[in-house]
């Protein structure tokens, strides 16, 4: 059975914010853009801040000027963005339950 690639699901337009970005800029940025999680870019890599995690952070009273990168946020899954949704599947088995299309040169395409 042909599964669509991934791309063909992503989001086309995802939201980033840099690591050094506080938790009020994305929880800004989340309801501005009405979306439930942004990808942090970290170095090379990428984390994700949920909204799940945003409320529970603010439950613990974490203050919202903290940098993202002092939190210990969840890593998605990485693939390329032609690879099967059935592959997709199987790759979200992680705590953020996200994956980043991530392309041959290294930007995120979904």
């Amino acid at each position: 059975m042909l599964f669509p690639k991934l791309r063909s699901i992503a989001t086309p337009r995802v939201i980033t914010l840099p690591a050094d970005a506080t938790l009020a800029q994305a929880a800004q940025r989340m309801y501005h853009h009405n979306i439930r999680a942004i990808v942090v870019t970290h170095g090379k890599g990428y984390r994700l801040l949920l909204s799940s995690l945003l409320l529970r952070l603010q439950i613990q009273n974490v203050p919202l000027t903290t940098p993202l990168n002092q939190l210990d946020l969840p890593e998605p899954a990485i693939l390329p963005p032609e690879e099967s949704v059935l592959e997709g599947f199987k790759a979200i088995r992680n705590e953020a339950e996200h994956i980043c299309l991530v392309n041959g040169e290294g930007s995120l395409e979904g």
